[in-house]
């Protein structure tokens, strides 16, 4: 409408024609793909005939093909001639694709039965062959997958060994297998089978013992070839074997096997926190083999180990919100993996879900490198096996109970420094002291020592928190802090930072005041306790990365290659020099002072009370007011116990 009150309608309606104006369409034929597919694959053959009946091929073209800028009349002769050969190749391939698309549904149908049928008279024939000759078969942790695969042995000499190099008789694939990882020799006269290393640092664990020399194979045993293939033996003919009864071989009893071999005890009774924690060690175990084969195999220089973290350092870890510690709860040690840098020094702890996600990526790197791609390897920061060596790692941690500031008595103590297994590493220098709210700190003489910690409530509290200094700390880290939190504050507090020394120096203090105390932070003080935590950053020395510059991953891991013989000790408790550090020695510590300035308390009391008596009996008295008495109860100080005297003969005057 040309009306000036329709102007938008109007406008509204040309954009929509300008739109639809400009759309074009293109018709095109529906067509099967199939049918598509077929016609294409025949034009191409059509095209590649006729270049080759008319040699349609250029001298540029083949010194394109060529890669060159000069070839001689011979070169071109040959190169055309691979140039038909390849035409022929491609053609004879169209060809065949045209063949199998063009080929009905029930042809196809017809052959996948027949591949079956195949399939299903191979499997039967291996089903026989089971039953009169010694065999492998698998173990997965699903058992749907286990006993998949069989290897029959056929021969009197078997082969095992990985794809590369010659192909060995039984091929395995996976990190620390080799090229001859094991040979087994059967006797068929008296039908038995024995195993032996094909090279020297093949892994090979029989029933989770690890074997150096030939040894007989018996029913039923339980086989590990380097650190994940786990399969099982059978010798059917083997004598006596009806007269035995053998446990269901299952992949988990193989794995409490290999783990009982290595020292972790696995009782069936144990309830709670200790089933579960056998359970992670059997989880874990395995996997850090695994791991450490992978790094050896891609020369990444980086050794895993398995560490557990005492049940009192998991409150601490908690505390400081480390990464990956801040859910954890129990009453039990934590299973954890140290990644320890071969070439540096540098070491890391890693919660154990931390670990098992890192190894699905090393995997996946092995898996690329095995297939020879070029990118297998990846950047630093995105490198499974590597940590940032910037990254503040835990050095120790100290656990400072208040219970002193909630009856307002000074502590100064010499407290043991702890890493993260509860073994001592050092000392910590610190003192807790009440004082008033400017800062000054009370003394004997201010008189503020409370019998109970409920007198504070409602009143004004102020306390003073200083680090002095620690000694024997481990000399290699830089940036060594402390930090810790305080009752409900949300940030650190933290010290200065010292470098490249075993004893730091802090002289830190910090004055905390609350205004005025509630019950809540009564029952901190009085119950509760700070987690100081020393932390700084790894110091790498040159000297160290010298010494192992030029030796590969294998060589450095040598002087300690088996992750397993080192888990023995892990279950015997968290030791130092011998003796087991007490995770509540400072709590008895701080028992032990107030004991002991309660007893001195009391003994002023008894005193003060005996004095009186004999003052009064000096009088001729043989009474005494309950004002008078409680004077003299309350008197801690020289002055309290004279003014409570004068108010004694005041009162002895006043009743004569």
């Amino acid at each position: 409408s040309p009306a000036d009150i329709n102007y938008d309608e109007s406008a509204s309606t040309l954009r929509y024609a300008d739109r639809a104006k400009q759309i074009k369409t293109k018709a095109i034929v529906n067509e099967d793909p199939t049918e598509a597919l077929i016609r294409e694959l025949k034009e191409e053959n059509e095209r590649l005939k006729s270049r080759m009946k008319s040699g349609d091929v250029d001298e540029q073209e083949l010194k394109d093909m060529a890669g060159k800028e000069v070839m001689s009349k011979e070169e071109l002769a040959a190169m055309k001639k691979a140039w038909l050969e390849e035409m022929k190749a491609n053609m004879k391939s169209n060809e065949k694709e045209v063949s199998e698309q063009g080929k009905t549904t029930e042809d196809k149908t017809k052959e996948q039965k027949e591949h079956n049928k195949e399939q299903d008279n191979v499997l039967s024939k291996i089903m026989e062959e089971k039953k009169t000759k010694p065999h492998l078969f698998n173990l997965n942790f699903d058992p749907q997958l286990s006993g998949r695969l069989v290897h029959i042995f056929q021969k009197s000499d078997t082969e095992i060994g990985n794809k590369k190099g010659k192909e060995s008789d039984i091929c395995m694939v996976g990190p620390g297998l080799h090229e001859q990882h094991a040979f087994i020799r059967q006797d068929k006269k008296h039908h038995q089978v024995f195993i032996k290393q094909g090279e020297k640092d093949c892994r090979i664990l029989v029933n989770g013992e690890p074997t150096t020399e030939e040894v007989e194979l018996h029913h039923n045993d339980r086989l590990v070839f380097g650190s994940t293939q786990l399969w099982v033996f059978q010798n059917p003919k083997e004598k006596g074997i009806d007269k035995k009864k053998y446990p269901p071989i299952t992949f988990d009893y193989a794995q409490e096997e290999i783990a009982a071999k290595a020292g972790v005890k696995v009782d069936t009774a144990a309830g709670g926190d200790m089933a579960l924690l056998q359970e992670d060690l059997i989880d874990v175990m395995p996997a850090v083999e695994e791991a450490n084969s992978i790094s050896e195999e891609l020369d990444k220089r980086v050794k895993f180990e398995i560490i557990l973290i005492s049940p009192h350092m998991l409150g601490k870890m908690q505390g400081t919100k480390a990464e990956g510690f801040t859910d954890m709860k129990s009453t039990q040690p934590e299973v954890c993996v140290k990644m320890k840098n071969l070439e540096n020094g540098t070491e890391f702890i890693w919660p154990k879900e931390k670990f098992l996600n890192r190894l699905y990526l090393m995997k996946e790197m092995y898996n690329n490198y095995e297939e020879e791609e070029d990118d297998w390897d990846l950047p630093e920061d995105k490198d499974p096996f590597q940590e940032d060596v910037d990254t503040e790692v835990n050095i120790g941690t100290v656990q400072v109970f208040l219970q002193p500031i909630a009856y307002m008595v000074e502590m100064k103590e010499q407290l043991e420094v702890t890493d993260l297994k509860g073994n001592k590493i050092g000392i910590m220098n610190l003192e807790v002291a009440p004082c008033n709210k400017k800062g000054r700190e009370y003394t004997e003489t201010d008189d503020k020592f409370v019998d109970s910690p409920d007198e504070l409530v409602g009143k004004d509290v102020h306390f003073m928190f200083k680090i002095v200094n620690c000694r024997g700390l481990p000399n290699k880290y830089t940036d060594v802090h402390c930090k810790y939190r305080v009752y409900l504050e949300e940030t650190d507090v933290t010290t200065e930072k010292i470098s490249l020394t075993a004893n730091p120096d802090f002289n830190h203090k910090k004055q905390f005041s609350f205004n005025p105390a509630t019950r809540q932070l009564v029952d901190y003080l009085n119950n509760g306790s700070i987690m100081v935590q020393i932390v700084g950053k790894q110091y790498i020395r040159k000297s160290a990365v010298a010494s192992k510059k030029g030796l590969s991953t294998k060589e450095m891991l040598k002087s300690d290659r088996a992750v397993f013989a080192k888990t023995a000790n892990l279950m015997n408790g968290f030791q130092m020099n011998g003796r087991v550090v007490d995770p509540q020695k400072q709590s008895i510590v701080v028992e032990l002072l107030l004991m002991k300035k309660t007893q001195a308390r009391l003994q002023q009391r008894c005193d003060n009370m005996k004095k009186m008596l004999e003052k009064a009996e000096k009088l001729g008295r043989s009474g005494v007011s309950c004002t008078t008495i409680k004077s003299f109860f309350n008197a801690h100080t020289d002055e309290q116990f004279a003014n409570s005297m004068k108010q004694l003969e005041v009162f002895m005057a006043a009743q004569k």
